[in-house]
């Protein structure tokens, strides 16, 4: 089964598989059918999804909580879910991950004093809150 093949390439969502069965032209109950018996199967487990998905887009991509949240919610994730993953990560992690976000920045950029506004504007754009921010940019005034 080509759906199968599918979620065991990667992790996907139900979002991700109804998505890419929509090009097969199936009726709404062949692919409800087809993602239920994927489910059942584990072949989609969204708790697996949600989790990877998190550590994926942090760790990599260096993505603040928002952004992982909206790309989720975006998926399909019901919010729940989303929290309780969130929940989860270590507080330190995030603000880890932003000092990288950071440094990246002054290697690139310089001082980041230089160009405070545009430093923000990046920093909430990968989804990091403003708290989050303001606290870690407080070390470089």
């Amino acid at each position: 089964m080509k759906a199968k093949k599918y979620c065991a390439y990667q992790e996907r969502s139900s979002f991700d598989v109804a998505r890419k069965l929509s090009s097969l032209k199936l009726s709404s109950e062949q692919l409800d059918k087809i993602i239920l018996q994927l489910k059942s199967e584990d072949f989609i487990n969204e708790e697996r999804y949600v989790h990877l998905f998190i550590r994926g887009k942090l760790y990599d991509k260096k993505w603040g909580p928002r952004k992982i949240q909206n790309h989720l919610l975006l998926k399909g994730i019901s919010k729940e879910l989303i929290q309780k993953e969130l929940s989860q990560l270590e507080p330190n992690v995030v603000l880890d991950q932003l000092d990288k976000v950071i440094s990246k920045w002054q290697q690139l950029n310089g001082n980041p004093k230089m160009n405070l506004p545009k430093l923000y504007r990046f920093l909430l754009s990968k989804g990091y809150d403003y708290e989050s921010i303001n606290n870690k940019l407080e070390q470089y005034k």
